[in-house]
């Protein structure tokens, strides 16, 4: 008893100090459980700030560089920085939708493409001949890696890029092996815009769940900012084009005359509605010498700028064809001459030119593939089609044309009127698919005529925009009347 009585006090003293050593591990553990969960929580902010830092300099650049090289860039960037990553990748698009361009690659990226041999071999000791032929080698969108990320339009997180199934028959590079990679399709509304990469190699931790949730939510956002870009480049490009157009639109103008020629003999009225900004049509008014005018409207097959850049070329031959030549046909020899060999195979050029003469009652007429113009008589009231032969302007260069295409001489009397014009308006359609056609043409004629040339193109013109009851012309609608004095 006296024993344990005086081995008493050390066995308090024992479990005393079990119990402060057990205390200053529970502490130990708990100051180590809050510095981890405040190494966490300090992560989780550093995370949130980069990526903060990410969308803000995203938005950023939307707003003031539209390069797309420098948002490329960026966006590979930030991408490796918000996820603490070695390095990404970035495929777009090209304009067909069929091949993968890469747009920015960072050094020393691992292939996610199979590599040619050679290639794969020198990059065993050169890692700068791998990253130059990435950042130059194009792929196709439905081939591969990529092509299957694509395909599925699903993110993919890949452990080892060197184990995946589509990369085991790749030759291998020394950065390919337990490289870890996380791949996503970018896609805006219903347009695939590309692929974005980021991979971690070497000894640093493989990607994790986490990081893979991060990465879609950037990858999403990197998306959106893309394809909001494209969107504005594209509305930009509009613009500007549509700018442009109004310009040709002005210039072409210009080519067209200004106001008729004061003859004593002959009234004269023109006008066009082009259907689109530019037009294939065109009609002009030319001295040919001091007592002969020359009137001409043309017609270029198709329409849009190709067209109007023949009818441009078109006028100025003909007013150098037309000076001194008193023969319509012969002047159309020489337009056909000098246009036809620069004109496509699929373009051809209607041309009816007449010419006046001071003093005179007779017209000379030629007829180059253009629909027939309409003569109204006043004495009977009739209006009969003038219908000569000829051949459009750049189907044959030379012996055809001018064996077919003949002068034809009419003889107006006071009060007749010669109506030129083009197909837009008697192939103008009305919300039925009703075609305007020549007989309604020739009432529009008859009705109107006898006020004089100007109020005469008006009413047709206005006529055939009513028939078609607001529905757009889907080709230039040109008039030129000739009344007789």
């Amino acid at each position: 008893m006296d024993t344990f009585l005086g081995v008493l006090p050390w066995l308090l003293v024992v479990i005393q100090l079990a119990a402060i050593v057990h205390l200053v591990r529970l502490f130990q553990r708990q100051c180590r459980q809050t510095q981890i969960m405040s190494d966490a929580r300090q992560e989780m902010v550093s995370e949130e700030q980069r990526i903060f830092e990410f969308l803000h300099g995203l938005g950023i650049l939307l707003m003031r560089d539209q390069s797309t090289a420098s948002m490329h860039r960026y966006m590979v960037e930030g991408v490796v920085a918000v996820l603490k990553a070695q390095g990404g990748s970035l495929y777009v698009m090209d304009a067909t939708q069929t091949k993968l361009v890469p747009s920015f690659i960072s050094d020393s990226s691992p292939p996610l493409i199979e590599l040619p041999e050679r290639i794969a071999v020198r990059a065993r000791n050169d890692l700068a001949t791998l990253t130059s032929f990435l950042r130059l080698h194009s792929v196709a969108a439905s081939d591969g890696l990529l092509g299957s990320v694509l395909a599925a339009n699903e993110p993919l997180l890949i452990d080892d890029l060197r184990r995946h199934p589509l990369m085991k028959s790749a030759h291998t590079t020394p950065n390919q092996q337990g490289a870890s990679v996380m791949i996503a399709p970018l896609q805006f509304a219903e347009h695939m815009i590309g692929v974005l990469a980021a991979h971690r190699t070497g000894s640093h931790p493989r990607f994790s769940e986490d990081d893979f949730t991060i990465f879609r939510s950037v990858a999403e956002q990197c998306a959106f900012a893309l394809g909001n870009s494209m969107a504005h480049r594209e509305a930009e490009d509009k613009r500007r084009l549509e700018r442009e157009m109004q310009n040709a639109s002005e210039i072409q103008r210009l080519l067209l005359p200004r106001k008729a020629p004061a003859l004593s003999d002959f009234d004269i009225a023109g006008t066009s509605l082009p259907a689109r900004y530019v037009s294939g049509d065109y009609f002009d008014y030319i001295a040919v010498d001091k007592n002969h005018y020359g009137v001409a409207i043309g017609d270029v097959s198709g329409k849009g700028v190709a067209a109007s850049l023949i009818m441009a070329m078109c006028r100025s031959v003909l007013r150098f064809a037309a000076r001194g030549n008193l023969s319509a046909a012969s002047a159309l020899f020489k337009v056909n001459r000098i246009v036809c060999p620069d004109i496509r195979e699929d373009k051809f050029i209607s041309l009816a030119y007449v010419i006046l003469e001071k003093d005179s009652d007779e017209i000379a007429f030629a007829r180059a593939g253009h629909d027939p113009p309409m003569l109204y008589r006043a004495e009977t009231g009739e209006i009969e089609e003038i219908n000569p032969p000829g051949l459009a302007l750049g189907i044959d260069e030379g012996e055809v044309f001018e064996r077919v295409l003949k002068d034809r001489h009419l003889r107006m009397n006071p009060g007749d009127t010669l109506l030129l014009y083009t197909d837009g308006v008697t192939e103008a359609v009305d919300l039925k698919g009703l075609e305007f056609g020549t007989e309604r043409l020739k009432e529009a004629l008859r009705q109107n005529v006898g006020r004089g040339a100007k109020p005469l193109v008006g009413a047709i013109r206005d006529e055939v925009l009513r028939f078609m009851r607001g529905h757009p012309p889907h080709d230039d609608i040109t008039l030129i009347a000739i009344e007789k004095r």
